[in-house]
């Protein structure tokens, strides 16, 4: 199916709105469209909440990194009184960006006319112009962007005006608290260029229908006795979640060294792992042995994204003098079905950029949480009716 001139009209996604046993598959071109990627910038990536990183990757008072996200360029800093802020990542005077990178310092200072800003966003200095009844320092601070934190984790939102993050997120913290996440510390962190549209690997995120067979030969190792998936009035919040059932860890196979069950997942009733994924581009994962994962999806266009992976553990596990050791395992073994998922979703991708390209279906509950993600979207860029 050719992409049409009124892509946007709700009748070429009338096969998607159907229930589940009955539903159509996204059309190609939502994967491969320029002007579909643009109304997502537009209207999912500006007013949703974004993941940018754990509250340690900047400790210290005038500590920052920066980002460029949905073409708006963003500082994210520790300020003074040691609370975490962003800003625009361009000067009030005449828009230059400020800084790149990352690194600490005392104030932001602009490469072209030296304009300078303090870690709270006050405009602080302005050579050789001095402040009249036209010009106040106080009305050309840096232009706030909203962060709000969840359990050490930093989110950003460009919308001034949507729900705070702990409405966003509903009830998932309340369904997380058990596995202590604030407690958690980054031990590697890995980045991959991925060659396709980002809602592909986050629809399979949300599915075991693949497992058996793109990873036969590692997550398909380990017995699983049944998942829980969840998603729309099942939940309070905009995310989609899955629960998958078995006993012992999945990360590492054929009974190499691992850590031990942390004890709240040890007496729930059911043990397994969780899976929260966050609309639109953050996915989480919780595993018995203190293991977590947060992936984000960074889209570089229509037809690619950078994908960056956070490996985490609790500090106590983190401080054996046996860590360095154990883990190994678990970063070799976490790789390879990271990268069968990468191999599938790039073929994927390829697939639905044909022209003749019509649409699936659903035909399994499993894919119950990727026609729910996939709805949610067309939520976001279709006109209300």
């Amino acid at each position: 199916m050719s992409e049409p001139i009124d892509l946007f009209s709700p009748k070429y996604y009338d096969g998607v709105r159907r229930p589940l046993h009955l539903a159509e598959t996204l059309p190609g071109w939502a994967y491969t469209s320029e002007r579909f990627y643009q109304r997502e910038m537009e209207r999912i990536f500006t007013k949703t909440w974004i993941y940018v990183g754990r509250v340690e990757r900047i400790p210290n008072a005038g500590d920052y990194f920066t980002l460029d996200f949905a073409t708006t360029p963003v500082i994210v800093t520790r300020d003074r009184t040691g609370d975490v802020r962003a800003f625009s990542n361009s000067c009030r005077h005449r828009g230059s960006q400020l800084v790149d990178g990352e690194g600490n310092c005392s104030a932001f200072k602009c490469f072209y006319h030296n304009w300078s800003y303090g870690l709270d966003g006050a405009l602080l200095g302005t050579p050789f112009v001095e402040e009249s009844e036209c010009f106040k320092r106080r009305d050309y601070g840096l232009v706030p962007v909203r962060l709000e934190v969840w359990a050490g984790m930093m989110f950003i939102n460009l919308d001034p005006d949507g729900d705070s993050l702990m409405e966003y997120l509903g009830d998932l913290p309340e369904r997380t608290a058990m596995y202590e996440p604030e407690d958690r510390v980054v031990v590697r962190t890995t980045e991959y260029d991925v060659k396709c549209n980002w809602k592909i690997y986050f629809e399979g995120f949300g599915e075991g229908y693949h497992v058996p067979f793109v990873h036969k030969g590692t997550l398909s190792r380990h017995p699983v006795s049944g998942r829980d998936l969840l998603a729309g009035e099942e939940l309070r919040g905009q995310y989609t979640a899955h629960f998958t059932k078995h006993v012992g860890t999945r990360n590492v196979r054929d009974g190499k060294k691992t850590f031990p069950d942390i004890d709240a997942v040890k007496q729930m009733k059911e043990t397994g792992t969780w899976f929260p994924a966050i609309h639109p581009m953050t996915m989480l994962s919780f595993h018995i042995d203190g293991m977590a994962s947060i992936t984000q999806e960074y889209p570089m266009g229509p037809n690619r994204m950078l994908m960056k992976r956070e490996i985490l553990f609790p500090k106590a596990i983190a401080a054996r003098p046996d860590f360095d050791e154990i883990v190994q395992g678990y970063h070799r073994d976490v790789d390879i079905v990271f990268m069968e998922d990468v191999r599938a979703a790039e073929l994927q991708h390829l697939g639905l950029a044909s022209p003749i390209n019509v649409p699936g279906r659903f035909p399994t509950y499993a894919e119950k949480l990727v026609h729910a993600f996939d709805n949610w979207v067309l939520d976001q860029v279709l006109d209300p009716a």
